[in-house]
């Protein structure tokens, strides 16, 4: 007997349309992740990558992840990237696709665009560290880098840390800057906004820093003299820190649980490998989140932040808007199959 399958398929319209760019629901529900992933409700597996095409980098990787509790949900998403992609074809650096299903049944709930997911819940967890790590009272925040991370990491930032009252710019490109200041100096018209000559008078002048850059290894630029007392690096970037400024530091937090040096970032990795960065100082966030670890030790410890992607991030937030969806009829529903075709 023949047993009809549907799937809900959503572009990134719909997404947007079930709440995907909310992102104080992001926030909340990624900080709802770590929560979960800290009483070991969740499960994934490390990011696996390939490259090609040289030094231009582009490459492909799947994020794979089960978030249990009342989320009960397990996917994958698949994230293509091409950096040269939004100067010469005026696409996304990375498109996303995401496979939501059915931990039990198996079957596939939805199938949606996952670029927008991807890039609100990485300025989501950027602001979440903000929250948890910022030191009492902080005013001032330094951006760097003003693409659409930088733009959405500094709204996050806003939103964690409601005791802000000035904002920093800088960008290689200056009139990127201006612009930056102007838009988000008429979204919040409350907030100071300064455009920094340099990336130091930028990250002098912040008690966050939040940098969404593209560098290289050799370039890496932020000196540890530059921070202030109690700052905090929102390191959404990789290398945009030097090795020193990792030694300098009083902790460096992360979400990597597996074994120092198997899946902390590149640049992280490098200062453990050569014994900067020792085990004691590697903390991750969701034992600060859920109160099993101080977040600092006194209001004058400068932390590196390194809020990498976790599929369980991805996971939460697609079964949100697929609720969502379901709810206010948003989406296509799509034939898997007409009939089992084997059993």
């Amino acid at each position: 007997m023949g047993q009809k399958l549907e799937f809900l398929y959503l572009s990134a319209e719909d997404v947007r349309a079930a709440g995907g760019a909310d992102l104080a629901a992001t926030m909340a529900a990624c900080e709802e992740a770590f929560r979960l992933f800290e009483a070991g409700e969740c499960r994934e597996l490390p990011t696996g990558k390939i490259h090609w095409n040289g030094e231009h980098a582009h490459r492909t990787g799947a994020k794979i992840a089960y978030v249990g509790g009342p989320v009960n949900a397990v996917g994958i998403k698949w994230i293509p990237a091409n950096p040269d992609n939004p100067k010469e074809r005026n696409l996304p650096r990375a498109i996303g696709q995401i496979i939501l299903t059915d931990p039990v049944s198996v079957v596939p709930r939805a199938i949606m665009d996952g670029t927008i997911i991807n890039a609100v819940r990485t300025a989501a967890v950027g602001g979440l560290f903000a929250k948890y790590l910022a030191k009492p009272g902080a005013e001032s925040v330094s951006v760097i880098g003003t693409g659409p991370i930088g733009r959405n990491q500094l709204n996050a930032i806003l939103l964690a840390v409601p005791t802000i009252r000035r904002v920093y710019v800088y960008d290689l490109v200056p009139e990127r800057s201006e612009r930056f200041a102007a838009d988000k100096g008429a979204e919040f018209p409350e907030l100071e906004f300064h455009v920094s000559s340099t990336a130091r008078e930028c990250i002098e002048a912040g008690d966050i820093i939040s940098t969404a850059t593209v560098t290289a290894p050799e370039d890496a630029y932020i000196e540890y003299e530059w921070l202030r007392p109690g700052a905090v690096v929102i390191n959404t970037s990789a290398n945009d820190t030097k090795m020193e400024t990792f030694q300098g530091a009083a902790a460096c937090l992360s979400h990597s649980r597996e074994k120092p040096g198997n899946n902390l970032r590149a640049d992280a990795a490098r200062c453990y490998q050569e014994g900067i960065l020792p085990s004691e100082k590697l903390v991750h966030i969701s034992e600060v989140i859920t109160g099993k670890q101080p977040a600092r030790l006194n209001p004058d410890d400068v932390i590196i932040s390194l809020p990498m992607g976790m599929a369980i991030m991805d996971m939460i937030n697609a079964q949100r808007v697929y609720e969502r969806a379901r709810q206010l009829g948003i989406g296509r529903t799509l034939p898997l199959w007409e009939e089992v075709p084997w059993v």
